[in-house]
């Protein structure tokens, strides 16, 4: 007997032939053109936007790479590919003055904790995280 589905959503994933169910449980959207990996990303989007459109905030950037970095050199791959994390947002906050990084995350995971601290380490930046 086969593994019982958590969800409906996942049960339904599951029939499609080829499909498997997101690893996170994730849902990935389209919202004014914009590809989203979750609905939780979608939504902070849409709060963010309106902030901007409020000129509360500027600049905002979804999808902000940041290369890795460790003293200063770049950090590879075995193939050599440079790695990278990226922020699902960035903006610059007009009521605090400073540029602000965030990342949506419905769990975090040991390698995304050790990217974020690596990012901090090397550039000063603060990644808030929001849930």
């Amino acid at each position: 007997m086969g593994k019982r589905p958590t969800s409906i959503r996942s049960f339904y994933a599951s029939k499609v032939v080829g499909r498997k169910a997101p690893k996170y449980r994730n849902t990935k959207c389209t919202h004014l053109g914009i590809k989203f990996d979750s609905l939780k990303e979608r939504d902070r989007y849409v709060e963010l936007h309106f902030l901007e459109c409020n000129k509360l905030i500027s600049g905002l950037v979804c999808q902000f790479k940041i290369e890795l970095k460790c003293g200063g050199k770049n950090i590879k791959s075995k193939s050599g590919r440079k790695l990278s994390y990226w922020v699902d947002f960035t903006y610059w906050d007009h009521e605090q003055e400073r540029q602000r990084f965030e990342d949506v995350k419905g769990c975090d995971t040991p390698v995304s904790s050790l990217k974020i601290a690596m990012v901090e380490a090397e550039y000063g930046y603060e990644i808030e995280i929001v849930r």
